[in-house]
């Protein structure tokens, strides 16, 4: 194997909208063990080698498209703090920072942190309401024409199976960002 391969890693891993802590403290455990993160696309994570401890990985889902202006001034923001930009996916950003130039954080206050939570529960919403309302033109398609749930095809059962799987499992997912944005604004209401 060459050398240039040694020094490069793909890894194949999928995170949920709400699974970004997750996201984030995987990247970290994976710069602690000598990768750090290069490039960011769907499910595919490209890293390369480095010093283990030696970088801190944080990412932020945007208000919009990273190409925005204002988001473009936000990551030149970070950026002057030496941060680096690693990229996009979609609306999401990922920088790293030496460890040695002290600790990396992108959310400074609890507001900047709950106003990122809405942002990805805001996301995670729509996604369940689009997802609930094909579920139910999928449902009442497969009923039209048929008496009873006696007649229903086999063919529609693993669709409405797998789309019932998948309206639960983005449910539990606002749900898991519905409960951590009440905590925020409870810790945020008790330091007022």
């Amino acid at each position: 194997m060459s050398e240039a391969l040694k020094n490069r890693k793909t890894v194949w891993k999928t995170f949920w909208l709400w699974q970004y802590e997750e996201e984030e403290a995987w990247l970290n455990q994976m710069a602690a063990e000598g990768w750090v993160l290069e490039e960011v696309h769907f499910f595919r994570y490209g890293f390369t080698r480095c010093q283990p401890g030696e970088y801190i990985l944080r990412l932020e889902m945007m208000n919009g498209s990273p190409a925005m202006d204002e988001n473009q001034e936000y990551i030149w923001f970070v950026r002057g703090t030496g941060a680096e930009y690693v990229g996009k996916l979609k609306n999401w950003v990922y920088f790293r920072k030496k460890a040695a130039e002290g600790p990396f954080e992108l959310f400074s206050d609890l507001d900047s942190r709950l106003a990122h939570v809405e942002r990805v529960l805001c996301l995670a919403a729509v996604l369940f309401g689009a997802m609930a309302l094909n579920f139910l033109l999928y449902l009442n398609s497969v009923f039209i024409g048929r008496g009873s749930l006696e007649e229903l095809t086999f063919e529609a059962l693993p669709l409405l199976a797998l789309s019932a799987a998948m309206l639960f499992w983005i449910g539990r997912g606002c749900r898991k960002l519905w409960t951590l944005r009440k905590k925020l604004k409870e810790e945020r209401r008790l330091r007022e």
